[in-house]
């Protein structure tokens, strides 16, 4: 009877095998151990994140908890980069976060801390720039309204001014036509 710690799977270059996504997670962590990257981050295209993110050793600990536990920042920035929680606890309850604070890796500290804080600022400038535009478009429409009053006010006068000489205009017709009857009857 075997057990896999993951039902996913993933099929081989060519289709034919078949083989579970723990197969890979464990070669990643035997990757970690030995401090090889390169094959971390080759086994990073065969397995998905979610995978990688479920899959824990006997104490609990993800892909990127032994990372950090074994002082490898490369990679644990690397797994970071590729999406691996850092809020995910292990048996002892100590996140990846918790085990990076108590680290001496302060670089990748810095690191995250400084790329939480890019997003935040990333946020900041587009929430700002989203209300920037808002307003100025607010303004535009304001604008508009305001020129769709005066030209609706000017249409009311050209109406009127209208209205007053077609007025004229069968006023002089009809001084014209009288004109005419007139110079007849002479």
């Amino acid at each position: 009877m075997s057990t896999r710690t993951s039902t996913s799977t993933y099929y081989g270059a060519f289709g034919s095998s078949i083989v579970p996504s723990s197969h890979y997670v464990d070669n990643m962590r035997t990757a970690i151990i030995s401090g090889n990257q390169s094959e971390v981050e080759r086994l990073s295209t065969k397995i998905s994140l979610s995978d990688l993110s479920s899959n824990r050793d006997v104490y609990g600990n993800t892909i990127l908890h032994t990372a950090i536990l074994l002082g490898r920042p490369e990679i644990a920035q690397f797994l970071i980069n590729f999406g691996c929680p850092l809020t995910t606890a292990n048996s002892r309850g100590e996140t990846s976060y918790d085990l990076l604070a108590k680290s001496n890796i302060g670089t990748l500290v810095k690191y995250i801390h400084d790329s939480e804080k890019k997003k935040v600022e990333t946020h900041q400038m587009e929430t700002r720039s989203k209300a920037t535009r808002i307003v100025a478009l607010e303004t535009e429409v304001r604008s508009l309204e305001n020129a769709n009053v005066r030209l609706s006010k000017e249409n009311q006068d050209l109406t009127i001014e209208l209205g007053k000489r077609k007025r004229d205009i069968e006023e002089l017709e009809t001084q014209k036509s009288n004109l005419i009857k007139a110079s007849k009857k002479k």
